[in-house]
């Protein structure tokens, strides 16, 4: 048998659709992606009088008492017949505990810390009932701190630079917003990593320092300048120990054998 070409040789408006045995529009068919030609095999015409495989049974919802299809498969399982009513419906029966409290509607039940709380204290999501996460934002915020702690922070640290490159305006807008609303926390950070710095004598603290005094800087400034702090701090050990130990005869002192 020859087959039939799905579009018209002289006419390029029109498609065959092998059901009903004719070229129709390409209106006529509904769309598909991953088809050559960008539509289905059959017509809408013939799509819509196809036998389903499986009969339907209509049941009325126990909502807003319309009838809806259902499997038979699922008859006793479903019982409403859209998301809107499927909310209304579990809306008091939660997990056995109601969502809402009975007197007061503006308090609702986290289901983690197992307390009822203000709706303000809930992030939003669209999926959930009434609009709002089933934790509350203490409750999230605290398992995400978990997780994330519990990652390597070698890993954390190479995300957070990569992340730091790919972004440098929204870093930049932290920064300055951190300044205007958290200055003491941007403060005590500036504190802590300058005294780290002076500790492990990082080569931008030796910089700074070979700056205000003008010295030419070069990678083997840098290590003298190193060497002679170290230096340094080494005779400032050595005089506080001598000036505590200054008063002790050592000739009494008994060595061990």
């Amino acid at each position: 048998m020859k087959q039939i070409k799905r579009q018209h040789p002289t006419d390029v408006s029109l498609f065959w659709c092998p059901k009903c045995q004719t070229y129709k529009k390409k209106g006529d068919f509904a769309k598909r992606a991953k088809d050559k030609n960008g539509i289905q095999s059959r017509c809408k015409k013939c799509n819509n009088n196809l036998i389903p495989r499986y009969p339907r049974i209509e049941k009325n919802c126990l909502v807003c008492g319309g009838l809806f299809p259902v499997k038979p498969s699922q008859y006793d399982i479903r019982k409403t017949c859209d998301r809107k009513c499927q909310a209304k419906y579990y809306s008091g029966k939660i997990k056995g505990r109601q969502k809402t409290h009975l007197s007061d509607k503006n308090l609702i039940w986290c289901s983690n810390c197992k307390t009822f709380k203000i709706k303000e204290c809930y992030g939003k999501r669209k999926n959930r009932l009434y609009g709002l996460s089933s934790w509350c934002t203490e409750c999230n915020n605290r398992k995400s701190s978990e997780r994330y702690y519990t990652l390597d922070k070698d890993v954390l640290r190479k995300k957070s630079r990569e992340r730091r490159k790919l972004h440098p305006e929204v870093e930049r807008a932290k920064r300055k917003r951190d300044k205007i609303y958290r200055p003491e926390k941007i403060k005590a950070y500036a504190k802590k990593a300058k005294a780290k710095a002076v500790k492990e004598l990082k080569d931008h603290y030796l910089i700074s320092n070979m700056k205000r005094c003008g010295m030419p800087i070069t990678k083997e400034t840098v290590e003298l300048k190193r060497q002679h702090i170290l230096m340094q701090r080494t005779l400032k050990q050595f005089k506080e120990w001598r000036e505590e130990n200054e008063h002790t005869d050592y000739r009494n002192v008994q060595t061990e054998q």
